[in-house]
């Protein structure tokens, strides 16, 4: 997980971040009830803080412009960040946070020659 901040916050220039120093900031995440919004709620929670949540939003680059406008903070997994992005910085937060994603398929249904190249393809990733 990654803390999203505008390129001019005062933490900027920190390699990691503390969950805990965030508790000041204005918080924007994906919607509430999400998985991603419950684990960063959880996250914050256990450090021993409730985060104020001020925007929520499914798509990712309204947060990121959002951020980038300095309206608050986001929380996101690494692979949701923009990576090319000067208006943006990404800082890993501690403690580290990291998720799975499972795909489950029937092995005995005849799968269609584009459900036989997806599974490959995420097999091989």
């Amino acid at each position: 997980m990654m803390a999203v901040l505008p390129k001019n916050h005062h933490l900027a220039n920190l390699r990691k971040i503390s969950i805990s120093q965030l508790e000041k900031e204005f918080f924007l995440l994906e919607p509430k009830g999400s998985r991603p919004y419950n684990l960063c709620v959880n996250l914050c929670k256990s450090s021993g803080f409730l985060p104020n949540v001020v925007y929520t939003d499914r798509q990712i680059e309204n947060i990121v412009d959002l951020v980038a406008d300095g309206m608050g903070i986001s929380l996101l997994m690494s692979k949701l960040v923009p990576k090319e992005s000067s208006r943006i910085v990404a800082i890993p937060v501690e403690p580290t946070v990291s998720t799975s994603i499972s795909l489950c398929y029937m092995s005995d249904e005849n799968l269609t020659d584009l459900k036989r190249k997806f599974i490959a393809y995420i097999k091989n990733r």
